[in-house]
């Protein structure tokens, strides 16, 4: 009989070591707050968000997503324009330093968890991806979690139509 006990300790235990790969791989420009790295990857991903949607993916009140904007505002990594939606909102934009910034620091850890895969063969990487997105769907309650999980992801490689926990939310 599977000790689930054992699978939950073991994947804290991971979830704690991937925490560590990004906080290592994360920026100087954003390490000030760990939530500056997943507020500018969640307006890279996704450009025009305006700051109520950002406090709901970051997870912050409103006025600390507003200085989290703020400083990214200041550092040059993000800007205001007014919604294309609604003229009196607000939307937050990457800049293309932000974006850059993204980029890399995206690819500096698929490159250092990549590292950790080579232990696998390709079936054994087949069995993780899938556990992985049955794991994910069971963390997902809603659209709000979903967004929450998802502030770190890179959608260039985790498309929003192939995402478990976007699919979830949809089906």
């Amino acid at each position: 009989m599977t000790d689930s006990r054992l699978i939950a300790t073991r994947l804290s235990a991971l979830a704690l070591a991937v925490i560590d790969v990004q906080r290592r791989h994360t920026p100087a420009a954003l390490v000030r707050s760990p939530n500056d790295a997943a507020l500018l990857n969640s307006i890279v991903q996704t450009p025009g968000l305006m700051t109520e949607e950002l406090t709901e993916i970051v997870g912050l009140t409103h006025s600390g997503t507003v200085r989290a904007i703020d400083r990214l505002v200041k550092s040059g990594l993000a800007r205001r324009k007014v919604h294309v939606q609604d003229g009196r909102a607000v939307g937050v934009h990457p800049t293309d330093a932000g974006t850059g910034l993204v980029r890399r620091m995206q690819d500096d850890i698929h490159e250092a968890l990549g590292a950790a895969l080579t232990n696998l063969d390709d079936g054994q990487c087949d069995a993780v991806g899938s556990a992985v997105d049955l794991l994910v769907i069971g963390l997902v309650e809603d659209r709000r979690t979903s967004d929450r999980i998802c502030r770190m992801c890179d959608e260039h490689i985790c498309r929003p139509e192939t995402c478990p926990a976007e699919r979830f939310t949809r089906d």
